[in-house]
C-alpha cells in the first residue's frame, strides 16, 4: 500500500470517526479522549511497521533547542487568542458553548482543571503527532501535505464548533483552523521539530481553556 493512499484513508477515517463520536454518540470527554489516544497511537505504530520508519522520523519529533525569543513569543500567542475572543465574543453563541462544556462534555467546576490540563499537555501533543507529524510528512509534495493536513485538521473540529455561532462564524472558524494548521506547520518546519508547533499549540489551548474556565465559573 502506498504511503499517500494509507495516509489519506487514515486521515479521512479519523475525521469521520471523531465527528461521529462527537455528534452522534456524544460520550463524556474522557471516553472520547481514550478513543482518540488509541487511534493515533495505532496509526503511528501501523505506519512505522508498514513503511519501516522510526517513530521520530515518522512524526518529525526531533530534538531541538529553541531560542528564548520563541518562548517569549508564546506569551504573544496567548494574548492574541484573548484579544481575538474579545473581538468576536458578541457573535458567538456563548450559552451553547457553555452547554457543550457542562452537559455534552461532562466538564464541571470540579473536574475542569484536570480536563483543561489534559487538553493543554496531552491532547495538543496527540494532534501535533497526527496532523503536523504523521500526515504532513508522509507526502512528498509539500502543497499536498499542507492541504491534507490542514483540511483534515479543520474538518476534525467540525462537530465541536457546529453550534458556536451563525453560518458565517462557522465557516470563519473552519478557515481559521486551516490557517492555524498552516502556521503551526511553519513553526515545526522552521525549527526542524514538532516540538515548536506543539508548544505553540499548547499555548493556544491554554488561552482557549482559560476562556472556557471563565465561561464555566463567571458566565
Amino acid at each position: 500500500m502506498k504511503k499517500k493512499i494509507y495516509l489519506l484513508i487514515d486521515a479521512t477515517l479519523f475525521v469521520v470517526l471523531m465527528n461521529f463520536i462527537e455528534a452522534v454518540l456524544m460520550p463524556g470527554y474522557w471516553i472520547k479522549s481514550v478513543i482518540k489516544f488509541i487511534y493515533i497511537v495505532l496509526s503511528v505504530v501501523v505506519y512505522c511497521g508498514l513503511f519501516k520508519k522510526r517513530f521520530d522520523e515518522a512524526v518529525y519529533f526531533n530534538k531541538a533547542k529553541l531560542p528564548w525569543v520563541f518562548y517569549a513569543g508564546l506569551i504573544g500567542v496567548y494574548i492574541l487568542f484573548i484579544i481575538g475572543f474579545l473581538l468576536v465574543k458578541d457573535y458567538l453563541n456563548i450559552s451553547e458553548i457553555e452547554n457543550s462544556l457542562l452537559i455534552k462534555e461532562n466538564i464541571t467546576k470540579q473536574n475542569c482543571l484536570y480536563v483543561f490540563t489534559y487538553i493543554i499537555v496531552i491532547n495538543s501533543l496527540l494532534e501535533e503527532i497526527f496532523f503536523r507529524g504523521l500526515i504532513f510528512h508522509g507526502f512528498d509534495n509539500r502543497l499536498i501535505s499542507y492541504l491534507v493536513s490542514g483540511i483534515s485538521f479543520s474538518l476534525y473540529h467540525l462537530s465541536m464548533i457546529a453550534n458556536w455561532g451563525n453560518a458565517f462564524i462557522f465557516v470563519l472558524m473552519l478557515v481559521l483552523l486551516f490557517l492555524a494548521s498552516v502556521v503551526l506547520q511553519i513553526f515545526s518546519l522552521h525549527f526542524k521539530s514538532l516540538k515548536a508547533s506543539y508548544l505553540v499549540h499548547s499555548m493556544s489551548n491554554l488561552a482557549i481553556n482559560s476562556l472556557g474556565f471563565y465561561i464555566i465559573y463567571f458566565m
